[in-house]
């Protein structure tokens, strides 16, 4: 990936985690990763945008003071001390951004949990939703179960599986769903004139704090919007506990960087200028 695509996706995920954070009050470590948008890119054993809490957990394993060097990047980001988890292709960002929204007391609690506990981002039923709410600058807000999905125009595309890399030549699996062009045009975006809806995004909310980031442009007119997808279905069996019953994957993208599992709300919102 060429560097204006690391620096797009860079911004993404910033975006996702400004518009994910808050300042969480409670001492547990599940609930300030789920509050303050750790989730946007990092889940237990699994890599997501950057490495998995276990990957973390075994590289500081016994180091001096580790749990504060931690709350110091989850705070300020890693800087050029991110890089290494690139070049072992563990993380998809050449580094991690800093999180103000987090005070420093909290962030050590996260940081000795992703240390000590991160096992318990396992529990995915936590996370599992099987229904969708549509809301913010629309006419009709929408609430959508997965039966009420399927009264929509319902396609069968292909899907490389995430986490997949090019050089294991993957097998694609077949995912059924409704594109979210469809939803939203059911929801009817709302929007003082033709012009001005043009200037909206479409954010999908995971349940775990995970968010990704659409243009109405990419949408409404582009090929992207021919494949951005909340599917419910995988090679003919409803989607585990471990995708949410409902998730979306943008299929036209050049990689899985806007792909979540256990969607739960779209919200569209119209840009100031």
């Amino acid at each position: 990936m060429n560097k204006t695509a690391w620096a797009g996706l860079l911004r993404i995920a910033a975006l996702a985690l400004t518009l994910a954070s808050g300042q969480a009050l409670a001492a547990d470590g599940f609930e300030l990763a789920q509050t303050n948008g750790c989730f946007v890119c990092h889940q237990a054993a699994t890599q997501r945008i950057g490495p998995s809490f276990s990957d973390i957990a075994a590289k500081y394993a016994g180091k001096k003071d580790a749990a504060r060097q931690l709350s110091r990047y989850i705070v300020k980001g890693t800087g050029p001390a991110g890089l290494g988890w690139q070049a072992e292709d563990k993380a998809m960002l050449p580094h991690m951004p800093g999180n103000s929204a987090v005070t420093l007391k909290n962030s050590l609690i996260l940081a000795q949990w992703v240390l000590t506990e991160a096992g318990m981002a396992t529990d995915k039923t936590r996370f599992v939703t099987h229904k969708i709410s549509v809301t913010g600058q629309v006419r009709q807000p929408l609430e959508l179960s997965i039966e009420d999905l399927q009264q929509l125009p319902v396609l069968q595309m292909k899907m490389i599986p995430p986490g997949s890399h090019s050089e294991e030549k993957p097998v694609p699996i077949i995912v059924r769903g409704v594109l979210l062009r469809d939803i939203l045009e059911k929801a009817a975006i709302q929007a003082a004139s033709p012009h001005d809806a043009k200037k909206s995004a479409i954010l999908v909310t995971a349940s775990d704090g995970y968010r990704v980031v659409f243009s109405w442009s990419e949408v409404f007119n582009s090929p992207i919007g021919e494949g951005a997808m909340l599917f419910f279905a995988r090679d003919g069996k409803p989607l585990t506990d471990d995708e949410g019953r409902i998730a979306l994957a943008s299929l036209r993208d050049n990689s899985h960087s806007r792909y979540a599992k256990w969607v739960s709300m779209i919200e569209v919102r119209t840009l100031a200028d």
